[in-house]
């Protein structure tokens, strides 16, 4: 009898998982700079007295900074997530625990890579002002729920893959 899924040793699935964890960095680091390239920071205006303020536009740009990495998981997340499906759908149902695991990963390194790429410390930049200097925020996510999207985003395909192909079909 003909077995339709390949065996795949440990080595193999090790080997693989390496080559995943750096498709993931690479792919979270360009992400971040079209994030950190893409988001109009909030700026603070350092008052006389070492006060910085900030306007109530600028507070609405906080949003903005989430609502743009949301929107890299909803439009990077899936291909991640295919990629680990495609890479590991012979392990079965753990192929799409890579795949959110994977999905994770890339937005962790996306938004460790977007304060990097970004202004700088936002600390050390307000500490060094001078009265009347515009300080930008540091490209930082204050939801952390928005990490969330990621995951969810990156085993969307492996679901709906799942979901619509018999086990002996699967592309």
């Amino acid at each position: 009898m003909n077995q339709t899924r390949p065996a795949t040793t440990a080595r193999e699935i090790i080997a693989w998982l390496g080559v995943l964890i750096l498709f993931c960095c690479a792919i979270g680091s360009l992400v971040s700079l079209f994030w950190v390239n893409v988001v109009e920071l909030p700026v603070y205006t350092i008052q006389g007295d070492s006060y910085a303020t900030i306007s109530e536009r600028d507070l609405m740009k906080f949003a903005g900074i989430e609502a743009w990495y949301v929107v890299c998981a909803i439009l990077i997340g899936p291909g991640v997530g295919w990629v680990a499906w495609r890479w590991f759908r012979p392990l079965g149902w753990p192929a799409a625990v890579i795949a959110a695991v994977a999905g994770l990963g890339t937005g962790v390194i996306c938004l460790w890579c977007g304060d990097l790429f970004g202004p700088g410390s936002f600390a050390e930049r307000i500490a060094d002002a001078d009265p009347g200097e515009l300080v930008e925020a540091a490209v930082e996510l204050r939801a952390v729920s928005a990490v969330w999207a990621w995951p969810l985003a990156s085993v969307a395909p492996a679901l709906v893959i799942s979901l619509f192909s018999r086990p002996d079909t699967q592309p």
